[in-house]
């Protein structure tokens, strides 16, 4: 059966920022801009400038100098540096 969500970490210095399932996630890095959806292959990179996390046609979006974001088994981790 296909997911449908990813779970998403979203993690600064202090601790855990926000925490839980969503639709998908964007990003850009030095390439540009690109998102990711359920089952999206394994990856880690550096991203720049913003995450945003949907959630059920709502956005949280974060603005970043940089960060790190990986996705393994469909759960996408990131660790931003402000």
């Amino acid at each position: 059966m296909k997911n449908e969500v990813i779970k998403v970490v979203i993690r600064k210095k202090e601790g855990v920022e926000w925490e839980g399932e969503a639709d998908n996630l964007s990003s850009t890095n030095e390439i540009g801009p690109f998102d990711i959806l359920p089952e999206h292959a394994h990856f880690v990179g550096l991203v720049e400038q913003y995450i945003i996390v949907r959630v059920k046609g709502k956005e949280k979006k974060w603005e970043i100098d940089r960060g790190i974001i990986s996705v393994i088994d469909n759960v996408v981790e990131a660790y931003l540096s402000y």
